[in-house]
């Protein structure tokens, strides 16, 4: 009998199994999904039996398998969960296998308990019986959106599902290890399994080996865990689901392990639910309304600081207008601590009159206007107009572009406030003083540091620019800042601060908040009207880095190539990377995907493909 092969490694897209002969003496062992040790290219090599057949592809003489791993071997529906993985992905099938399974550790390894410590949190008996009746309406469906405002709640709203629905078999997907971590200590009452991308091969196959064996249970993990998902798995969450962790877009193999979860979970009629702060554009056409449990938090409320008003009174610096120094002062004599959110990475560089401090803004949307070369353009609608001569309010002609680091703003802070202490929290500082009466942080802060079951208390929170993420070059760029928003919320919400948020574009903010589900549905028709996610599927295409008219050749010949295949694909041309080299970015409709596909895995492997750049 003849063995098809799948090798444990690295292979190119287009490459399938390879035949082995079974010996006599394993052919009463070895199955579909066995793992296998052969020779490859005079190597010793980890493979997985996909089929079994009678005759090989070609009458050659085959190498024999050398043996069986007997303890341990793929299921049907995980190795089928491969085969369609690689078929979404554009990859060899062993490529994902080494991805997610590198190795099988040829020695057995005691069980170890789980090595996290356990924490106890307690939740107001209003919210009890709010989180008790979500839990009561998911058990009912099989595909919704929760609204949870951090990971304490969707702890709390997980453990109640599980003790209600005892018999599932429970995989939840968190965007980092820390956050992994801190819901395992959330959970550690129902004994959960933890698999993080930071965990050493052998113990990633082991947590896997015990999920794999269990009827049901719960397993924590990111991305890296999404193999467990076929593994007899009965219900998916995604926890922050508009996390862009949960997307892995910087190295091959290209995955969003929200499409993934959600495509699988639809394929096999799981039950897949996402929880997050607050409803995106792209999660709403996935949930619709009716698909939708809970409301969105307002929960400490909004405290606006309009910064065109406030720019009218002289103040010592223009990120921190004189009533936003007046409240800090304030909290600060009443004996309360300040946390202030301000991201230098996300510097909000806008035109501003240097003489009446009047911020240029869209003729469209009314939005801030960005400077560029030749033009300025609207950071939300990308509308152009010509360069001013001159302020339209003054008419003096001297402009400045503002923008200010996290480190010159604590310069400017400690000038102020002589007799405080201090304390920066970025990426080059990422510990907090716990004696600091004033706190800067940037998005550090509640992406490691922050513990939504700490005790830790502030008296406000002040998010100094809301704006920042209306400057990011994407259709997503409104999204982005509504979930800035709902973060700091909630860390205001855990510290039981009151909360403040300072900004130039508080009526285009006050119309989102008035009528969310509105304000969404617009955003969708626009999407719908420019052909944009997620009524058209996208994908990029990285060329290699070779000379110039290599590629240029290449290029003109891929793209013949995708229209003469698919005539109604959308090309949006050539994008530079300095990182990654020349993006060609592919538009589709949904019923085109296995086309598309199909022509995918007919490229190159010199081309890099990310079938899944629905959400960048």
């Amino acid at each position: 009998m003849i063995a098809e092969v799948l090798p444990v490694k690295r292979l190119p897209r287009s490459m399938r199994g390879f035949d082995y002969e079974i010996p006599r003496t394993l052919e009463a062992t070895v199955k579909r999904g066995s793992f296998v040790m052969t020779m490859l290219r005079n190597e010793t090599c980890l493979g997985v039996v996909v089929r079994i057949k009678d005759h090989p592809f070609r009458e050659v003489k085959l190498k024999e398998i050398d043996s069986v791993i007997h303890d341990s071997q793929l299921t049907q529906q995980e190795l089928s969960f491969f085969e369609w993985l690689s078929e979404e992905l554009a990859q060899s099938v062993s490529t994902l296998l080494y991805t997610f399974l590198p190795d099988v550790p040829q020695q057995k390894q005691q069980a170890q308990k789980n090595d996290f410590e356990k924490i106890a949190f307690t939740l107001s008996r209003s919210e009890t019986s709010s989180l008790l009746g979500q839990a009561s309406l998911l058990c009912e469906r099989r595909k919704a959106f929760v609204y949870s405002a951090d990971l304490k709640r969707s702890a709390a709203l997980i453990s109640f599902f599980a003790r209600e629905k005892a018999d599932q078999k429970i995989v939840v997907l968190v965007p980092n290890v820390q956050d992994a971590k801190k819901m395992a200590m959330a959970l550690s009452f129902l004994s959960p399994l933890l698999w993080t991308g930071e965990d050493g091969i052998k113990k990633r196959f082991y947590t896997w080996k015990r999920f794999q064996s269990m009827d049901q249970g719960l397993l924590i993990g990111t991305k890296s865990a999404l193999l467990s998902i076929a593994s007899n798995t009965t219900t998916i969450f995604v926890v922050k689901q508009q996390h862009e962790h949960h997307g892995q877009h910087e190295q091959n193999p290209y995955f969003d392990v929200r499409l993934v979860a959600e495509r699988y979970a639809d394929l096999q009629q799981l039950n897949f639910f996402a929880l997050d702060r607050s409803m995106s554009t792209d999660a709403l056409a996935h949930f619709p309304p009716t698909h939708q449990i809970g409301h969105p938090t307002s929960v400490p409320p909004i405290l606006w600081i309009d910064k065109r008003i406030e720019s009218l009174t002289p103040s010592s610096l223009h990120l921190l207008p004189y009533r936003t120094e007046m409240i800090i002062q304030q909290y600060l004599e009443d004996g309360k601590r300040v946390l202030i959110a301000y991201n230098k990475t996300q510097k909000s560089q806008y035109i501003e009159c240097s003489s009446c401090h009047t911020i240029m803004r869209c003729l469209a949307c009314k939005n801030v206007l960005s400077e560029e070369a030749l033009v300025m353009r609207c950071v939300r609608c990308k509308q152009a107009e010509p360069k001013l001569q001159s302020c339209p309010l003054c008419k003096q002609s001297l402009f400045t572009t503002k923008g200010i680091s996290n480190t010159s703003l604590a310069q400017h802070l400690s000038l102020r406030f002589p007799h405080t202490n201090i304390c920066l929290v970025d990426k080059e500082h990422p510990d907090v003083n716990p004696l600091s009466q004033i706190v800067l942080a940037t998005s550090i802060y509640p992406e490691t540091i922050f513990h939504p079951f700490s005790q830790e208390r502030f008296g406000c929170v002040i998010l100094l620019d809301a704006d920042a993420p209306l400057f990011y070059p994407s259709i997503r760029a409104t999204d982005r800042a509504i979930y800035q928003l709902e973060t700091w919320r909630s860390i205001a919400q855990i510290h039981q601060a009151d909360y403040y948020v300072q900004s130039g574009s508080v009526s285009l903010f006050d119309d989102m908040y008035a009528n969310p589900h509105l304000f969404l549905a617009k955003e969708l028709d626009e999407r719908t009207a420019y052909q944009q996610p997620p009524f058209w599927h996208k994908a990029c295409l990285w060329l290699p880095k070779e000379e110039l008219r290599k590629t240029e050749i290449l290029t003109n010949a891929l793209i013949q190539k995708i229209r003469k295949s698919v005539p109604g694909v959308q090309l949006l041309g050539v994008a530079q990377d300095d990182k990654k080299g020349k993006r060609l970015d592919v538009l589709f409709l949904p019923s085109d995907r296995q086309e598309i596909l199909k022509l995918f895995k007919q490229l190159p492997d010199s081309i890099r493909i990310d079938t899944q750049a629905d959400l960048l």
